[in-house]
């Protein structure tokens, strides 16, 4: 599944991605169509959240993936703190 901010003026979601369900993070400071989407840690949850707060989410995993990529920074050495990048490091 490929997870995208929805571009300006674009839904934050398909129709049928509308929910019945109350935002996660609501009601105070809501706005927009609540709609579900996957979660970012690939659970298999569906995390409903109102368009503003689907939009803050999202740069918060923007952040979080620009912080801590896939692969280790080229200077990352294992033995400094005897740590591991990922699980088969």
């Amino acid at each position: 599944m490929s997870r995208h901010a929805p571009a300006d003026g674009e839904p934050a979601a398909s129709d049928q991605d509308v929910a019945a369900e109350p935002c996660l993070r609501g009601p105070e400071g809501c706005q927009g169509q609540v709609s579900g989407r996957a979660s970012f840690g690939d659970t298999g949850l569906i995390i409903y959240e109102c368009a503003k707060h689907m939009a803050e989410a999202w740069e918060r995993e923007l952040e979080r993936r620009r912080r801590y990529p896939v692969l280790p920074p080229s200077d990352w050495d294992p033995m400094d703190a005897g740590e591991r990048w990922g699980p088969n490091d």
